[in-house]
């Protein structure tokens, strides 16, 4: 569940990368290629390592450990929202610039028909 969560992140993060287009419910989002498969890194949150201490028990630095694993968890969700949140305002953003770009262009055409037919 957690996969698929930060793979929904992921392709939501990088959905405004350029190039080759991909079908999308309506519209399309580009990427680099067809082969290109969107994936999502953390950058912010360091993956723990087990590590023995001499000073303490081997049940002690397995709990450690856990909870150690359940804060790196909880903060690439963390990440992962941000970053979904980001890519979903970039995203709309870049859909206003393209729709308000053809809205000019088609004013003008529209401006230019109508000169040449009166």
């Amino acid at each position: 569940m957690q996969r698929l969560m930060v793979t929904l992140f992921g392709l939501s993060a990088c959905a405004v990368i350029t190039a080759a287009p991909f079908s999308a419910s309506a519209g399309e989002i580009t990427r680099e290629s067809q082969s290109y498969t969107f994936e999502w890194r953390s950058t912010e949150c360091l993956k723990p390592v087990h590590y023995k201490s001499a000073s303490e028990t081997k049940q002690n630095s397995l709990q450690r450990y856990a909870a150690e694993i359940s804060n790196y968890l909880k903060c690439l969700q963390n990440e992962a929202q941000k970053d979904h949140q980001k890519a979903q305002l970039e995203l709309k953003q870049a859909i206003e610039k393209k729709l308000e770009e053809e809205t000019k262009i088609m004013d003008e055409m529209m401006k230019r028909a109508f000169l040449t037919t009166r």
